[in-house]
Parts: C-alpha cells; sequence; structure tokens
C-alpha cells in the first residue's frame, strides 16, 4: 500500500491548493462546491494501491456517492507509478463485481495488458465517472469500468492530488477522520 496519504478538510483556504483543486474541478466539468476536501498522497519505491473503486459506500448517504474523480499528477515518475483501469477497454468490461476481473495488479501493470493505464506526469490529470448516469430520485449505478489500481513505483516518487464530486453540493462537518 502507500505510507503518506492525507485527506485535508480546511486545505483549500491557501492558495495554491484552492488553485489546484479548482482546476481538478474545472476539467471535471463540476463546481467546486460539489467536491470533497482535497487528499495530497505519496507513493515511493515499491508502494501502490490495489484495485478498488472510489464510491459505493453503504455509510455514505444516496446524495453523498462519489460521482467523478480527478487525479492530478504532482511529480514525473521515472518508472512505474502508472494509474490503471483493468476493465476499461478490455473484454472483461461487463464483468458483474468488480472482483470479477480475473488478472493480478501485476498483470495489469505489465506492458501490453490491454489495459487503460495512465502515466504520472506534472500537470496530468484523468478524470472518470464512478457511476452511470442516474436521475436525480435513483439509486447511482457504480460503473464497474471505474474499478483502478495504483501500479508501483520502479524509480522515483509519485505525488498526487486527488478530488472526489458528487451530484450536489457537499457539506462536510467532518474533522477530517471521514474514513
Amino acid at each position: 500500500m502507500f505510507t503518506s496519504s492525507q485527506y485535508l478538510p480546511k486545505a483549500l483556504r491557501f492558495g495554491a491548493v484552492r488553485s489546484c483543486a479548482q482546476r481538478m474541478s474545472e476539467v471535471a466539468g463540476l463546481p467546486l462546491a460539489y467536491a470533497e476536501a482535497i487528499s495530497l498522497t505519496r507513493y515511493t519505491r515499491g508502494q501502490q494501491y490495489h484495485f478498488h473503486v472510489d464510491s459505493a459506500y453503504p455509510h455514505l448517504p444516496r446524495y453523498g456517492q462519489r460521482h467523478l474523480t480527478a487525479i492530478a499528477y504532482l511529480s514525473d515518475t521515472p518508472d512505474g507509478g502508472e494509474t490503471v483501469f483493468p476493465l476499461s477497454g478490455s473484454r472483461w468490461s461487463n464483468a458483474s463485481v468488480p472482483g470479477a476481473y480475473p488478472h493480478t495488479l501485476g498483470h495489469a501493470c505489465a506492458a501490453g495488458a490491454g489495459t487503460v493505464r495512465v502515466a504520472p506526469h506534472t500537470g496530468s490529470c484523468v478524470v472518470f465517472r464512478n457511476h452511470h448516469s442516474a436521475s436525480a430520485n435513483t439509486t447511482p449505478i457504480l460503473d464497474r469500468c471505474s474499478l483502478h489500481a495504483a501500479c508501483p513505483v520502479l524509480e522515483g516518487e509519485k505525488w498526487i492530488a486527488q478530488l472526489w464530486l458528487h451530484r450536489e453540493p457537499w457539506q462536510d462537518d467532518s474533522d477530517g477522520t471521514f474514513w
């Protein structure tokens, strides 16, 4: 896994962090008011994050599900550290559950594995939806193609900022201990 990740509920009061989050929300096409607090993560050599989805948590109400995820890459990583989406563009995209993907993280991270891969380059950003479009009165349907992972960093470090956006304004009254 990773060693350094911080959910920063009060960080938007700082100009540089707010500017980064604002740009990420613009790229995602939703107002910053719809976003949770920005999260910063650092990966060092050998660190990775296994397959997961960013939404469908039962403790969040229907309106609180994470509709979009934006990941901004804050550093160049010489080797490794790609974000992979093993179900996107593959024959596994219609799997009934994310866990149905039959391969390991190592397989998904290997060159030519046939998965969508995003290499970490400073200033780049990837945005993906976590749900299929649904009306405001229905429970969002998880988009299985949002299953993703962070490949191991093989050389250097990887720094990312993550912003999770909802379908309406997000009210975070927590003390930063969301998880």
